[in-house]
Formats: C-alpha cells, structure tokens, sequence
C-alpha cells in the first residue's frame, strides 16, 4: 500500500495527471487554428487594431447589459466595431505570450469566432487582425433557427469549440465541461463591450446543432456552443 501510495505521488508531480483546469499542459505539436476549408480567393477581410480608449467605464457597462431581443436590421456594424467586438471577445492582449483577453481551462484557446454575415461566413483570426471567408453565402438564419428575432441581426457570432486543442489525456466529457465554460466566458466579454458602446447582443444557446455545423463546414470535433448575434436596436 506504501508504495502504491508513494507511486500515486510520483505521478502527479511529474504532471501527468492534471489536477486542476488551470493548470497548462504542453502538447506535441501545436493543431492549426481552424479546420474549416479556407476559400483563398479575394476571401479576407482586414481588421483594425483594438482601440482601447472606447466605451463605458467598466461599472456602467455592468449598469446598462442587457439581453436584447430586436435588431435593425437596416443598421449596419461597421468594420471598426466588429474589429473590436472580436478583440474584446477572444483577441490577443499579450501578444509575446499569444495569451487572449478571455480565460481558457488548460490554456486550450479552443473557441473559434465565426462571423455570419449577409457576405458570407468567415472566422476570425486573432494573431493576424483578419477575418477570412469560408463560404459567400449568407447563414444567419442557419445560425437563428428558430429564435425569429436573431434573423435581423446584422452579424451572429458563432462560438466553436476545437475539443481537440484539449491535453490528449482529458475524458471527452471533461473536455465539452471546459469548453462550454470558456464560450461562456468569451461570450461574456463581448456582451460587456457592446453594452459599453451601445451594441445590442444576446448570448444564444438553443442552437440547431447539426443545421450550423452544415452551414459552418464543421467535423465531428468542432461543436457550436452559443451565438452572440450583434447590432443595434
């Protein structure tokens, strides 16, 4: 029993047995950003780069976050804004370490940001300040289902977790655990900053499982976890 014992210790100091989700663990080699085809041709979009003197204080963004439930669809989001939208929600704040603005359980950096608008879908890229096309075809109502007031949102936000980007020696149970709570946490800071700017947004998660992952070119690793679909009132 002793020496089961002293085994049992040996391990979990070599860290082969994670003992809690903040702990990083390296992998052997490093999982491409995306798995989703990119289309080449004339398909990325520029993205500014943060412009960290906008909105609200942080105490009276808390006093004006709501979830909003009608969008016009005839106002458009402008470049700039979604530039920033993407930042605050998982951008790159220290960029030596390429560590982001969101918590991630074992540094995974599993969420992936598709963008859904009336051009056509495309996922953000973090390092690069780009949003690169996957589809030109409009899926926004692919991505509402059938919650009608998402429809006239001028841009969803389809948060995708990479439960491949997880230690190899995580259950695949524990893996979805950590994966909806960093989407909870990257959906929680683009609500925030749109509140401080006067952006409408809700964070959606009756999602057509199946229905997106079609619409976004999705395999079996990839899963949506919530929408942010984003605008004005």
């Amino acid at each position: 029993m002793k020496t089961y014992k002293l085994l049992v210790l040996f391990i979990l100091l070599m860290g082969i047995i994670p003992s809690s989700c903040n702990k990083v663990e390296k992998q052997d080699s490093i999982l491409p950003l995306t798995e989703t085809p990119i289309l080449e041709e004339n398909g990325t979009i520029a993205l500014q780069r943060p412009d960290t003197t906008l909105g609200l204080n942080v105490m009276r963004a808390f006093y004006h976050r709501k979830s909003a439930k009608s969008y016009d669809e005839k106002k458009e989001v402008s470049i700039e804004m979604l530039s920033n939208v993407l930042w605050a929600g998982f951008g790159v704040n220290r960029s030596e370490f390429g560590k982001r603005t969101a918590p991630s359980a074992y540094n995974a950096q599993d969420i992936d940001l598709y963008v859904c608008m009336k051009e056509g879908v495309y996922i953000y890229f973090p390092q690069d300040f780009e949003l690169r096309l996957i589809e030109k075809k409009d899926v926004r109502q692919d991505i509402a289902a059938n919650q009608l007031y998402a429809w006239n949102a001028p841009i969803s936000i389809v948060l995708v977790s990479n439960i491949n980007r997880f230690p190899y020696a995580i259950e695949k149970k524990e893996r979805l655990k950590a994966a909806i709570m960093n989407a909870c946490y990257v959906s929680a800071n683009i609500g925030l900053f749109c509140a401080s700017v006067g952006l409408a947004t809700t964070p959606r998660a009756d999602l057509d499982i199946d229905r997106i992952s079609a619409a976004l070119h999705l395999n079996e690793s990839q899963i949506p976890i919530l929408s942010n679909p984003i605008g004005y009132e």
